[in-house]
């Protein structure tokens, strides 16, 4: 390892990493990764399970946290003998209908066992002999099923971005879908989504109240400085140490700011130990230029009334009500309620309730809506995020370091020796 290389391989891909290099970064979610392998191997699925949906915002960890269920799974002697587990690729964009699910089921299987070769050869031939699709996927299904039967195996299946999967299904197959979870033994489902899909949280929808749901939350505070000594003892970096040491608040201000995202944690790692002396502001800054690609691309891919009402409601910190969108879009507010509900569905913004029939919007990812600020608002309101950063910088630091601070501003404003804009920034912050 080059000492001096402190680029994180593979934050955006994890499933590039090789077994030995995943579990070895596996630093956080431990807690939910032992109640969830726990609720695997204790289970002997001579009847049907309980199936498990992983909900958490882009970057929390879920594809991690799946690939690591997989190789304990796969690894675990006691389940290995009888339990094969088949992990799905993070982009499902050929899976289109119940019977392609299978198909990749299959798939899965002559992957990970070789009793069950040549199974996929079988699926085809019968896919070609099928006069509609409901017929093709129960033919399939059964066929899948007996195999399984015939070689004593239960399958447990991996599946990233369940939101995709089940919007390219007709809700006939999505309703077969959860018939088949909730009848069979030999199959069992833990899948992750960046959203709740209102197949699951509407009542007479297929999977509603369906799957058990576990919520990946931000990182806390031990948590980020666990991950950060974890990464910093694997690349040889010991200033990490350091500055976890001797300027907590620095730390502390952006995993506040972030929201505590793992993904996001680990590019402050990146910028840490590249700019060991800069402050909370410019690690933002870094931060916010290597997600500008990201953040860009969310906002490319919606439609424009999509991107209208969104460009209003972050280019605010505080939530905002449908009035002052409609003003701010110039858009009908029938129209927008429709366009807010489907923004609420695809996770890009959240609903914040109110004792009344008003509610409040707001970006659901709240470091979007920091970059959302600091590449789109005016002059004013990017002024208000750099107080909103050295606010929150000296708030975390120490009494002790707080005063020497004060009296370090005081004695550069009597000499002399102070930047115009920096010294205003500081006296703001300091004020506040």
């Amino acid at each position: 390892m080059n000492p001096q290389n402190t680029t994180v391989a593979n934050i955006y891909n994890p499933s590039q990493l090789s077994e030995e290099e995943l579990i070895e970064r596996f630093i956080v979610r431990k807690k939910i990764f032992s109640k969830l392998f726990k609720f695997i191997s204790e289970a002997d699925m001579k009847y049907p399970e309980t199936h498990f949906l992983i909900e958490g915002q882009r970057g929390m960890g879920k594809t991690t946290l799946l690939l690591r269920l997989y190789y304990a799974v796969k690894n675990e002697p006691e389940l290995n003998t009888w339990l094969v587990p088949v992990i799905f690729s993070e982009e499902l964009y050929g899976v289109r209908t119940l019977t392609d699910f299978w198909e990749t089921v299959a798939e899965g299987l002559e992957e990970e066992e070789a009793g069950f070769f040549g199974l996929s050869d079988k699926i085809e031939q019968l896919r070609d002999q099928c006069d509609s699709e409901d017929d093709c996927e129960r033919f399939v299904f059964d066929l899948l099923d007996k195999q399984l039967e015939k070689a004593g195996k239960k399958v447990i299946l991996f599946v990233d971005n369940f939101v995709d999967l089940i919007k390219n299904m007709p809700k006939k197959q999505i309703q077969r879908f959860r018939e088949v979870l909730q009848t069979s033994p030999n199959f069992r489902v833990f899948v992750a989504s960046s959203v709740i899909l209102q197949s699951i949280m509407e009542y007479k929808e297929p999977f509603y109240e369906f799957f058990k749901v576990e919520r990946l939350e931000g990182l806390d505070k031990q948590e980020t400085e666990n991950l950060l000594l974890a990464l910093g003892k694997h690349y040889k970096q010991e200033k990490i140490e350091q500055i976890i040491r001797e300027q907590p608040g620095r730390v502390e201000t952006l995993r506040r700011l972030t929201g505590g995202i793992t993904r996001t944690i680990i590019l402050l790692y990146e910028i840490f130990t590249d700019e060991a002396s800069g402050g909370a502001f410019k690690d933002l800054e870094n931060v916010l230029d290597r997600l500008t690609p990201l953040y860009k691309h969310k906002m490319d891919e919606l439609s424009a009334q999509h991107q209208a009402i969104v460009n209003a409601i972050g280019l605010e910190w505080s939530a905002v009500g449908t009035k002052e969108i409609a003003k701010a879009t110039r858009l009908e507010s029938k129209l927008i309620s429709a366009q807010l509900k489907q923004l609420v569905e695809s996770g890009v913004i959240e609903k914040v309730r109110t004792h009344n029939k008003n509610n409040f919007y707001r970006i659901q990812e709240r470091f979007f809506n920091i970059w959302y600020l600091m590449r789109m608002g005016k002059k004013k309101q990017r002024t208000k995020m750099l107080w909103l950063v050295r606010f929150f910088e000296e708030w975390c630091a120490s009494e002790e370091e707080l005063k020497e601070r004060i009296e370090g501003q005081l004695r550069a404003l009597k000499g002399g020796k102070y930047h115009t804009k920096g010294a205003l920034y500081m006296a703001e912050a300091l004020g506040s």
